[in-house]
Protein backbone atom coordinates (compact mmCIF):
# COMPACT_ATOMS: atom_id res chain seq x y z
CA UNK A 1 0.00 0.00 0.00
CA UNK A 2 1.04 3.45 -0.63
CA UNK A 3 2.18 6.19 1.98
CA UNK A 4 3.91 8.90 3.02
CA UNK A 5 5.75 10.61 5.79
CA UNK A 6 4.62 14.20 6.59
CA UNK A 7 5.52 16.53 9.59
CA UNK A 8 2.55 17.35 11.67
CA UNK A 9 2.55 20.05 15.24
CA UNK A 10 1.39 17.94 18.34
CA UNK A 11 -0.42 20.92 20.71
CA UNK A 12 1.27 20.38 23.92
CA UNK A 13 -1.60 21.12 26.49
CA UNK A 14 -0.82 21.89 30.40
CA UNK A 15 -3.00 20.77 33.27
CA UNK A 16 -2.94 23.86 35.92
CA UNK A 17 -1.68 23.03 39.32
CA UNK A 18 -0.25 25.20 41.73
CA UNK A 19 3.34 23.96 41.03
CA UNK A 20 2.11 25.05 37.25
CA UNK A 21 0.93 28.77 38.53
CA UNK A 22 3.32 28.97 40.92
CA UNK A 23 6.42 28.37 38.28
CA UNK A 24 4.86 30.63 35.14
CA UNK A 25 4.38 33.33 37.91
CA UNK A 26 7.79 33.08 38.49
CA UNK A 27 9.15 32.74 35.14
CA UNK A 28 7.41 35.97 34.05
CA UNK A 29 7.98 38.14 37.17
CA UNK A 30 11.77 37.01 36.88
CA UNK A 31 11.64 37.97 33.06
CA UNK A 32 9.85 41.56 33.91
CA UNK A 33 12.42 42.08 36.31
CA UNK A 34 15.59 40.92 33.48
CA UNK A 35 13.43 43.74 31.05
CA UNK A 36 13.75 46.50 33.35
CA UNK A 37 17.04 46.42 34.06
CA UNK A 38 17.97 45.95 30.05
CA UNK A 39 15.43 49.17 30.20
CA UNK A 40 17.45 50.69 32.68
CA UNK A 41 20.96 50.25 31.01
CA UNK A 42 19.69 50.44 27.55
CA UNK A 43 18.87 53.85 29.20
CA UNK A 44 22.17 55.04 30.66
CA UNK A 45 24.07 53.65 27.26
CA UNK A 46 21.57 55.90 25.39
CA UNK A 47 22.70 59.15 26.93
CA UNK A 48 26.59 58.15 26.69
CA UNK A 49 26.14 57.34 23.23
CA UNK A 50 23.94 60.19 22.01
CA UNK A 51 26.97 62.33 23.56
CA UNK A 52 29.53 60.56 21.44
CA UNK A 53 27.86 60.69 18.43
CA UNK A 54 26.97 64.21 18.68
CA UNK A 55 30.52 65.25 18.95
CA UNK A 56 32.25 62.69 16.29
CA UNK A 57 29.26 63.00 13.84
CA UNK A 58 25.96 64.93 14.03
CA UNK A 59 24.43 63.71 11.16
CA UNK A 60 24.32 60.28 12.62
CA UNK A 61 22.25 61.19 15.72
CA UNK A 62 18.83 60.41 14.13
CA UNK A 63 19.59 57.28 12.80
CA UNK A 64 21.16 56.40 16.76
CA UNK A 65 17.82 57.50 17.95
CA UNK A 66 15.71 56.11 15.75
CA UNK A 67 17.29 52.51 16.36
CA UNK A 68 17.31 52.86 20.43
CA UNK A 69 13.62 53.88 20.24
CA UNK A 70 12.76 50.73 18.60
CA UNK A 71 14.99 48.51 21.00
CA UNK A 72 13.37 50.43 23.97
CA UNK A 73 9.80 49.97 22.53
CA UNK A 74 10.16 46.26 21.80
CA UNK A 75 11.31 46.06 25.03
CA UNK A 76 8.43 47.65 26.40
CA UNK A 77 6.03 45.33 24.47
CA UNK A 78 7.44 42.43 25.84
CA UNK A 79 7.07 43.95 28.96
CA UNK A 80 3.26 44.58 28.61
CA UNK A 81 2.78 41.29 27.24
CA UNK A 82 4.43 39.62 30.38
CA UNK A 83 1.90 41.52 32.55
CA UNK A 84 -0.73 40.68 30.28
CA UNK A 85 -0.11 36.82 30.63
CA UNK A 86 0.83 37.06 34.58
CA UNK A 87 -2.72 38.63 35.20
CA UNK A 88 -4.24 35.83 33.26
CA UNK A 89 -2.29 33.01 35.01
CA UNK A 90 -3.45 34.43 38.40
CA UNK A 91 -7.36 33.66 36.98
CA UNK A 92 -6.03 30.11 35.64
CA UNK A 93 -8.32 27.35 37.62
CA UNK A 94 -6.78 24.14 38.67
CA UNK A 95 -7.21 21.16 36.35
CA UNK A 96 -8.04 23.33 33.34
CA UNK A 97 -5.83 22.73 30.26
CA UNK A 98 -4.00 25.71 29.01
CA UNK A 99 -2.09 24.68 25.17
CA UNK A 100 1.79 25.61 26.26
CA UNK A 101 3.22 25.29 22.51
CA UNK A 102 3.33 22.42 19.43
CA UNK A 103 6.03 20.47 18.61
CA UNK A 104 6.41 18.84 15.41
CA UNK A 105 6.29 15.31 14.26
CA UNK A 106 6.46 12.67 12.17
CA UNK A 107 4.13 10.37 10.66
CA UNK A 108 3.51 7.55 7.97
CA UNK A 109 0.24 8.33 6.42
CA UNK A 110 -1.55 5.87 4.20
CA UNK A 111 -4.85 5.87 2.56
CA UNK A 112 -7.32 4.98 4.61
CA UNK A 113 -5.89 6.78 7.90
CA UNK A 114 -8.06 9.30 9.83
CA UNK A 115 -7.29 12.48 9.02
CA UNK A 116 -8.79 14.01 12.29
CA UNK A 117 -6.70 11.40 14.36
CA UNK A 118 -3.54 12.27 12.19
CA UNK A 119 -3.88 16.02 12.65
CA UNK A 120 -5.73 16.51 16.04
CA UNK A 121 -2.77 15.06 17.89
CA UNK A 122 -2.90 16.46 21.50
CA UNK A 123 0.18 15.58 24.43
CA UNK A 124 -1.41 16.37 28.04
CA UNK A 125 1.46 17.25 30.42
CA UNK A 126 1.00 17.45 33.84
CA UNK A 127 3.42 18.83 36.43
CA UNK A 128 6.51 17.76 33.91
CA UNK A 129 4.52 14.62 33.07
CA UNK A 130 3.14 13.38 30.04
CA UNK A 131 -0.06 12.29 31.54
CA UNK A 132 -2.10 11.43 28.40
CA UNK A 133 -1.71 11.81 24.33
CA UNK A 134 -5.12 12.68 22.77
CA UNK A 135 -5.53 11.47 18.84
CA UNK A 136 -8.29 12.63 16.73
CA UNK A 137 -9.93 15.54 19.10
CA UNK A 138 -9.49 19.27 18.60
CA UNK A 139 -11.12 19.59 22.42
CA UNK A 140 -9.20 21.11 25.04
Amino acid sequence: MESVVINRPIRVLVRVTEDFKEKLHHQATSEISRIESELEQLQFQRKRWMAEVAKKDPKKMEQLRESLDREHNAREQRKMELQRQLRQSESLEAGELVQQGTVDAKVEVSPGDSWEEIINTAIVVEDGKIVEIRHGSNED
